[in-house]
């Protein structure tokens, strides 16, 4: 069986709300996997695609704004627990999964088995039976390899067996273990300046002045890179004999000519090194290479206080970026805060998304002509 040719459906798991911009990102990248285009299946949630393996699983390499890509391996219906152990029971296991120990995460909707924990029970059993019957070797054992995480989604009894071809999930860029009191998701800058270059007429040189652990810049330098992390479905039987993936087209253009950041704490950007730099935004500016465009998750006055009051701290913020003669501005802005009061720039909203559990949006500001 040539498996790298086996057609799979496979699921990218997106941030609620941007489950259109992560389809883009995939049309933008499709090259990478040597296609001129993909059919797309947009849900909530995420998007499905169906693909040949070995070109299916570079999704995981190519894509940003993600947090997770599935592969679909069965669907059944199942009313009673009864049927479900017998349905999971006679699954052919052993030409998906390594490790006889999986990870079940499962989820319910209108569902008569309503009860998960019950149900992950049920799958537990369901595999340890069929694994009786059919043993697996010893490979988990001899290259150490992880359980496979398995996720049952049941939506009207119809239950949705998929595997994740991740481990950590996609935000885990491995490219830096610095991070500060209050870091944006590495998944949500990515997706916030794929969305913003949308809106420039040129190519831009990028700045990041309250740079943090610097996830503009990395994500910036980044974007169009594939990932070379390991991945879970590396050691997947999906995946024996199949050559490493690599990238069709090699590296894509890159979104911005350049990208720095900077920030006040001296310690955290000695950890950091080049491209970052230390400076307080509110002080007299570097030189800037133009055009540039500035892009900020500022503190929100929670987790990191503020030292002046919220309106004042945005007025601040504005009046600087006008003074630095800035046509392009993106700040990260906590819904709690009041809109953005100016007159020299217009503001758009590029999309809302919680990052770490507070609601914020993505603005972009223009200058006026």
């Amino acid at each position: 069986m040539n498996r790298a040719a086996v057609e799979w459906t496979f699921f990218c798991i997106t941030p609620l709300g941007l489950e259109e911009l992560a389809a883009l990102e995939l049309q933008h990248k499709i090259t990478m996997l040597g296609r001129d285009s993909v059919q797309i299946n947009l849900l909530k949630g995420g998007f499905e695609v169906t693909l040949p393996w070995e070109q299916g699983r570079g999704l995981v390499h190519i894509l940003k704004i993600p947090t997770r890509v599935l592969v679909r391996l069965c669907v059944f219906k199942a009313r009673d627990f009864a049927k479900a152990f017998n349905k999971l029971k006679s699954l052919p296991w052993t030409q998906w999964i390594t490790h006889p120990e999986v990870e079940f995460e499962v989820s319910a909707n209108e569902c008569r088995l309503i009860q998960t924990t019950r149900m992950r029970e049920v799958s537990e059993d369901a595999l340890k039976a069929a694994l009786k019957a059919s043993p697996l070797s010893l490979r988990y054992q001899k290259e150490s390899i992880a359980p496979e995480t398995i996720y049952l989604r049941g939506v009207k009894d119809e239950w949705t067996v998929s595997m994740d071809l991740c481990g950590d999930p996609l935000y885990k860029r491995g490219l830096s273990l610095i991070k500060d009191l209050a870091p944006i998701r590495e998944n949500l800058a990515a997706a916030a300046l794929f969305a913003l270059k949308d809106k420039l007429s040129q190519k831009h040189h990028l700045w990041d002045p309250m740079c943090g652990s610097g996830t503009f810049v990395f994500e910036a330098e980044n974007f169009h890179q594939p990932s070379q992390r390991f991945f879970s479905y590396q050691t997947s039987v999906l995946n024996l004999g199949v050559p490493p993936w690599k990238s069709k087209t090699g590296e894509l253009e890159s979104l911005f000519s350049s990208a720095k950041g900077s920030d006040i704490l001296s310690g955290l950007i000695e950890k950091l090194g080049s491209p970052f730099f230390t400076h307080d935004f509110f002080s007299p500016p570097p030189q800037l290479e133009r055009p540039s465009v500035v892009v900020m998750n500022p503190p929100y006055g929670e987790r990191i206080k503020l030292p002046v009051s919220i309106e004042v701290f945005q007025k601040n913020l504005i009046d600087q970026i006008d003074q630095l003669k800035i046509n392009d501005a993106l700040i990260v802005k906590p819904l709690s805060w009041r809109p953005f009061i100016t007159q020299n720039y217009s503001t758009t909203t590029l999309f809302r998304v919680s990052n770490g559990g507070i609601d914020v949006e993505m603005i972009h500001l223009k200058r006026r002509s």
